[in-house]
């Protein structure tokens, strides 16, 4: 639940970076 609430906000209009995203990944994890 607060994973996908934070995913959630790192969502640009464009395409994200490969490893931005996998970072906020990894950091979305480790916070839950």
């Amino acid at each position: 639940m607060m994973i996908l609430n934070i995913l959630a906000r790192f969502q640009p209009d464009g395409d994200p970076q490969p490893a931005d995203r996998l970072h906020i990944e990894i950091e979305a994890t480790r916070l839950s």
